[in-house]
């Protein structure tokens, strides 16, 4: 199972924007760790007749570490040890 994140539309008129999403799915494709998401595939299709670039990515279930911070309280230093390891 794959996710695609495309950058928004409104974004994807920006070049800056449009440079910074194509970095950001080279400098993931190009590692490979337990704790990063897979990349499979990047590209640039046509969407509503504007080019939208877009990342084919490994699907992750589950919270964000941003969920857990802003639902819950800190956790203990042993979890936040193995969080950031």
């Amino acid at each position: 199972t794959v996710a695609v994140k495309l950058l928004r539309s409104d974004l994807a008129e920006d070049p800056v924007s449009k440079a910074r999403f194509t970095r950001e799915a080279q400098s993931v494709a190009g590692l490979n760790h337990h704790a990063i998401v897979a990349v499979y595939d990047s590209g640039e299709d046509v969407v509503g007749g504007q080019t939208v670039p877009y990342i084919v990515m490994e699907l992750v279930e589950g919270r964000t570490i941003r969920d857990l911070l802003l639902t819950a309280e800190a956790p203990p230093p042993e979890q936040a040890l193995i969080i950031v390891s």
